[in-house]
């Protein structure tokens, strides 16, 4: 039946039994119960009876039994259904929010990598840049202005320490920086191997142990190799399979490791096909 009514009353009338249907009534004691829009009395003497007069009391003569829950039994359905809510909820909002997370860095990740492949066609491979001998703030400026930003629609650029900042118009920031063996102690000659990135989701601009960091969340750590020619996630000792990633080192990305160091987790996501999976430390 369409729209069915709070309230069936059975009316008793010298031995005859109807069924008065379609009552409708406002919802709480002691209101009304009309005959507004084509609903039936519910006694022949008298015009309005209320919701009180149902239960148990006699209407002039006409003996009326309520069909409806009573307060124990809307009690115990409430808490039934915040039982399956505070059940459910939480994992549906998670759900949401791991998609996300992800949908966001495949987003940055997209940007860098059509920046670096335009780059390329322009000025060649990648062993062929200049890429200086010293991990200096102008240096690694002069390599993001050569061979990044001008295939990126940016909004924003600053520094931070030897790291060049630039943000996109969805707030995610890039920050950049040069990495390689720069000791002069221990390398000869100077090399620069990779340009590092660190995406930050939420904005922020630190370093890169920096306690504010969530790696497995919010900031993730990726690289541009001079040998490879292709941007990767930051895999340290991880290389090879996926016990790896999730173990094999300090920066490993699982939940035994602080928020600030799990740096392998980028790669995680990546290996998994874009998505992030039960045992992700979440």
């Amino acid at each position: 039946m369409k729209n069915i009514n709070k309230y069936v009353i059975i009316v008793m009338l010298k031995n005859e039994r109807s069924v008065y249907e379609k009552i409708k009534s406002r919802w709480g004691g002691g209101s009304r119960l009309s005959s507004r829009q084509g609903f039936f009395k519910c006694c022949k003497k008298l015009k309005i009876c209320y919701n009180s007069d149902i239960k148990h009391h006699n209407c002039n003569g006409v003996y009326m039994k309520r069909f409806a829950f009573t307060l124990a039994e809307v009690l115990i359905t409430l808490g039934i259904i915040g039982i399956i809510a505070a059940l459910t909820i939480p994992g549906l909002i998670a759900g949401w929010q791991k998609k996300v997370v992800v949908n966001k860095l495949k987003h940055s990740y997209s940007v860098l990598s059509n920046a670096l492949l335009q780059a390329s066609q322009v000025h060649g491979d990648p062993t062929e840049w200049d890429w200086g001998d010293n991990s200096s703030l102008e240096n690694c400026k002069r390599m993001v202005h050569s061979y990044v930003t001008p295939y990126m629609n940016i909004i924003e650029e600053t520094s931070y320490g030897q790291y060049v900042v630039i943000r996109i118009k969805n707030g995610t920031t890039f920050m950049f920086v040069l990495d390689g063996c720069t000791n002069p102690d221990a390398c000869d000659p100077i090399t620069i191997s990779s340009l590092r990135i660190i995406v930050s989701s939420n904005g922020l601009i630190a370093g890169m142990g920096d306690n504010r960091r969530d790696y497995s969340r919010k900031d993730f750590v990726l690289n541009f190799y001079r040998s490879r020619n292709k941007l990767t996630f930051f895999n340290w000792g991880g290389e090879g399979s996926r016990d790896a990633i999730k173990n094999n080192s300090i920066y490993a990305c699982n939940k035994s490791i602080a928020k600030n160091k799990r740096m392998n987790c980028g790669a995680l996501i990546y290996y998994d096909g874009w998505e992030i999976k039960d045992d992700y430390p979440w």
